[in-house]
């Protein structure tokens, strides 16, 4: 059975996508595909703006990325000019994000946003690194054993 903090996630995640989506457009012109999890302590719950294939790869090369001890920044020079807009947005809009679901929930749950840009699956979390990857790779090998989605959860 679900926690009511769990029932409170689901119910929200596609307004929250909504919300990111026109944000991103907004701001840099163009949409770029992302990925939302949130760690309720119980259980991960996500949404995307693309098929489950589609996030499965951009999170194996993330995966790969900071599993590789040699996480690097990318330069702005590397990337395309919508990209560079996404960056200096990411981290207001996760405070926002983090703001506006500490407020909602009544307590402060972990998440981490991925942005699907040209070079490589880009990230921003109020988790740590580890916390990060291992819901990731949790999310990973559930979708690998075939794992139904919860409706909620389903690209938006």
């Amino acid at each position: 059975m679900l926690a009511d903090v769990d029932i409170a996630i689901s119910r929200m995640l596609p307004d929250l996508a909504e919300g990111l989506r026109r944000t991103v457009r907004e701001n840099c012109g163009e949409h770029i595909p992302f990925m939302l999890t949130i760690f309720s302590g119980q259980r991960g719950h996500y949404i995307a703006t693309e098929e489950r294939a589609v996030c499965l790869a951009a999170l194996q090369q993330l995966v790969d990325h900071l599993e590789s001890g040699k996480p690097k920044m990318l330069h702005e020079s590397q990337v395309k000019p919508c990209t560079r807009s996404l960056m200096l947005l990411a981290k207001p809009l996760a405070q926002t994000l983090d703001d506006g679901l500490t407020y909602l929930m009544g307590k402060r749950l972990a998440f981490t946003l991925i942005f699907f840009t040209e070079f490589r699956p880009t990230y921003i979390s109020t988790a740590d690194r580890s916390g990060s990857l291992e819901e990731i790779k949790s999310l990973m090998r559930e979708w690998e054993l075939g794992v139904p989605d919860v409706p909620d959860h389903t690209r938006h």
